[in-house]
């Protein structure tokens, strides 16, 4: 099967997602797919019980985004610290980058 490129599914995500509370199996499959990958790719990054919290950005998962309480549960669920307010990733990845340096 051929994969359809991210900035055509994009536009695509608010829908799935208002389609997923209505019940809809498919698009309930694909919103806790979207959710078991940002947390892999926060356990990737080094989050974890324990560790220093992780900050989500992004219209989805921001603070007020329609995705962001699932998250919020499902890292919870899992032992993954998040940071509970809205931090600019290029200034995450500043203060990143001097930590390690």
């Amino acid at each position: 099967m051929r994969r359809v490129p991210m900035r055509m599914r994009l536009p695509l995500a608010p829908a799935t997602l208002q389609t997923a509370e209505r019940g809809d199996a498919a698009a309930v499959e694909i919103r806790q797919g979207a959710l078991d990958a940002l947390c892999r790719l926060a356990r990737a990054a080094g989050a974890g019980p324990g560790a220093a919290a992780v900050a989500f950005s992004g219209g989805l998962i921001a603070p007020g985004g329609p995705l962001r309480p699932l998250l919020l549960a499902e890292c919870a669920r899992l032992g993954i610290p998040v940071h509970g307010t809205a931090i600019d990733p290029c200034r995450g990845a500043i203060v990143l980058a001097a930590s390690v340096s």
